[in-house]
């Protein structure tokens, strides 16, 4: 009778195990619904800070929010979370990024009108600092309001990371792209 039990219990350690490493070596394309989903079922700050990021609008680019820019132009979009010296009360640093796959972008140098970067079938990615405090939302040290710009602090397509203090007018051709201009 203990034989059978602690074989069951070696065959259960062993499946969940096969699961977990399994998740872990999923590309982000299916890693991160799974992430978003148990993030959605577990923090209680989730929907207010994400729904702070999708409903912003892209900077220079009026009445497209990030979450209608993302719906319509990648696939397989996620919203994450990560949080930063956050308190009992869910009030702190968080850090906010969207992210979708097959984006396309052409990306056009200031500095030499031979150069043009293109991505195709690219992983799309926006980062937020965001600071959660009581009712106010902050994002890049900076009250969130309605119908007003906010900036991400970074724009990653594939490898290439672009920032809104870059040199180059990157981050905002990235931007402009993803809101479909």
């Amino acid at each position: 009778m203990g034989n059978k039990v602690a074989r069951i219990l070696l065959g259960i350690l062993i499946a969940c195990g096969i699961l977990v490493g399994g998740y872990y070596i999923l590309p982000a394309k299916f890693q991160n619904p799974i992430t978003q989903f148990i993030q959605k079922q577990t923090n209680d700050n989730y929907d207010v800070l994400v729904n702070a990021c999708k409903n912003g609008e892209i900077p220079k680019n009026k009445k497209v929010t990030f979450g209608e820019a993302f719906d319509e132009r990648t696939e397989s979009v996620t919203w994450l979370i990560e949080e930063f010296s956050v308190d009992e009360k869910g009030n702190g640093e968080y850090y906010v990024y969207g992210q979708g796959f097959n984006f396309t972008v052409a990306l056009e140098s200031n500095d030499n009108d031979d150069s043009l970067k293109t991505a195709t079938n690219a992983s799309y990615k926006v980062s937020f600092d965001v600071i959660k405090d009581g009712n106010t939302i902050k994002i890049n040290n900076k009250e969130v309001k309605e119908g007003k710009p906010i900036y991400p602090t970074s724009i990653e397509v594939d490898q290439d990371v672009y920032s809104q203090t870059g040199a180059d007018d990157y981050y905002q051709q990235c931007l402009n792209a993803l809101a479909g201009r």
